[in-house]
């Protein structure tokens, strides 16, 4: 089993909701591009990926004799040759782009090349667009929240509509809680042998417990109540663990197995 030093903690801030991170700059136009800009920069989104990929264009800055990309890709080539068009026969417009002309749908739907038609795209296959839940509609799509939460004013992160951020800590030997508005502190769990990780689902604490009899993977209540064995076999050094509160899943590494599972 392995060792750890003497105070070892571990730290588990739940803030009760649920972000997306950007990746740096408004490179998409819209603003939107700081939560999920890699997936929708596609010409289904009408969006234009610079070689390099320093930037995300609007289409309209592609072939427009202003140079964009860092990489200048998405100016010269074949920009002004607008007669490569006529011969593309496209269902709704073409574009001519550095390598040549392509047909362009509504933002939302995707060109078939097969049939020749404007297909609809699934944005909710798109990782992150939704912070929780998504519908899929003709051309676009809808964020939805679970019960308790609510849509902000980006139309795709999920906050609370009540509490307070709870940060749990463990040290080694027990689980407690702060609430950080209030800092108000519980006692969740205590008289516990090795507690290594800890994680959160808004209504139980999970934890990574390394007993010499037992190695185990443990759960309760946020005030204590209703501990219980999740998993004793088949462990060797379970560590750290994550609880999906969507669906449900719990994922740990075994340090001794060296694995990831679920």
């Amino acid at each position: 089993m392995q060792s750890y030093p003497s105070g070892f903690l571990d730290i588990v801030l739940h803030q009760f909701d649920t972000v997306m991170p950007g990746i740096g700059t408004n490179d998409c136009g819209d603003g939107s591009d700081e939560e999920n800009c890699e997936g929708r920069c596609t010409l289904e989104f009408l969006r234009f990926r610079c070689k390099d990929t320093s930037a995300c264009l609007p289409l309209e800055k592609v072939c427009d004799n202003r140079t964009d990309c860092k990489d200048a890709s998405d100016e010269g080539g074949l920009c002004h040759n607008s007669t490569l068009c006529d011969h593309l026969n496209c269902p709704r417009r073409c574009k001519v782009f550095p390598d040549g002309p392509k047909c362009l749908c509504p933002n939302g739907y995707k060109f078939n090349s097969e049939t020749n038609t404007c297909d609809d795209v699934n944005e909710c296959n798109i990782y992150g667009i939704c912070s929780q839940g998504c519908v899929n509609t003709r051309g676009s799509y809808r964020c939805t929240c679970v019960d308790g939460f609510r849509l902000k004013s980006d139309n795709r992160t999920c906050v609370v509509t009540s509490g307070e951020p709870l940060m749990l800590y463990t040290t080694q030997h027990s689980i407690r809680g702060l609430l950080l508005k209030s800092q108000t502190q519980t006692m969740i769990a205590m008289n516990l042998s090795l507690v290594i990780g800890v994680s959160y689902d808004g209504r139980s604490v999970f934890w990574t417990d390394l007993n010499l009899k037992g190695e185990s993977i443990m759960r309760a209540r946020e005030d204590g109540s209703r501990r219980e064995v999740l998993l004793n076999i088949g462990l060797g050094s379970p560590e750290d663990i994550s609880v999906d509160w969507l669906t449900g899943n719990i994922y740990f590494t075994d340090g001794q197995k060296m694995y990831i599972s679920v």
